[in-house]
């Protein structure tokens, strides 16, 4: 039979422990800083090559594109408001037709003109000041949210108890 024996558990129980815990964080994160910049390099990588595939994509499709764009104007092909269709029995050939769309302009000029033209178009929203309001708000030792400025008791607006957090900064 043999004989056990508990291993002996670290503790940090003094500076100089503190302080290898601390070196051998920052150890870790240089490696995990080392394997993200090879990441970040074969992405970088991988990226070059996808443009690089598309890029011949482009160029051993274009001219054929452009035989059949030409070939496509040859044929009597159906035609709807939006685009025109001639089928193959491999595949269509389709032209769409350019649209032209009404593009979003700046708000505060269309609020301006709307205010002029059509008021019933411009809606107005009542919004609290949340951040200026809370300036003149305190707890109260029994866990009351109080409004300073009356002495209130604000019953409406509750309180939330953060987590105790630790972080240890390297460097």
């Amino acid at each position: 039979m043999e004989d056990w024996t508990e291993e002996e558990v670290f503790v940090i129980d003094n500076d100089n422990k503190a302080n290898w815990a601390i070196k051998k964080i920052r150890e870790s994160a240089a490696e995990a800083d080392r394997l993200k910049a090879i990441i970040t390099a074969e992405r970088e990588d991988l990226d070059s090559k996808e443009k690089a595939v598309n890029d011949k994509f482009e160029q051993e499709t274009g001219y054929l594109k452009t035989l059949l764009y030409q070939y496509f104007n040859t044929v009597a092909h159906k035609a709807t408001k939006t685009q025109e269709t001639y089928k193959l029995l491999d595949g269509s050939l389709v032209y769409k037709k350019p649209t032209i769309k009404i593009a979003m302009p700046d708000d505060e000029k269309l609020v301006a003109y709307l205010e002029q033209n059509a008021p019933m178009l411009v809606k107005t929203v009542k919004k609290a000041a949340w951040g200026e309001f809370k300036k003149n708000l305190t707890i109260s030792d029994d866990g009351n949210v109080v409004d300073t400025t009356t002495g209130e008791v604000v019953d409406f607006i509750g309180t939330e108890e953060s987590e105790a957090s630790f972080d240890v900064r390297v460097g």
